[in-house]
């Protein structure tokens, strides 16, 4: 998807997640490779109708909400057995985010 573009690439297959390091290293940036890679072998290839797009105003931010959701500490907190109090979980989620990144 391209920001402000309606039409979308559909892509069906199968896929897999591969921890080959042979194929994970063709994916290294700045020194690293990612832990696992997502192959997929794709079976067909074609535009997508723009509706969906168009109806759920993707690229209007001002028609976004997220109201209701929880953060991704909360989530973490609501699945795993944790003494870990949410603001706790955040703070290390945010502090772990910039070096995650690569």
């Amino acid at each position: 998807m391209i920001p402000d573009h309606k039409d979308t690439l559909r892509i069906a297959g199968r896929g897999r997640i591969a921890a080959d390091e042979s194929l994970r290293s063709r994916f290294e940036v700045n020194g690293r490779i990612p832990d696992l890679v997502l192959v997929i072998d794709v079976e067909q290839v074609f535009m997508h109708c723009a509706k969906s797009i168009m109806r759920s105003r993707l690229w209007k931010p001002d028609t976004w909400s997220a109201a209701g959701a929880p953060s991704l500490a909360a989530w973490v907190k609501s699945v795993i057995a944790t003494d870990q109090t949410v603001a706790d979980l955040q703070a290390r989620h945010e502090a772990d985010e910039e070096s995650r990144l690569y």
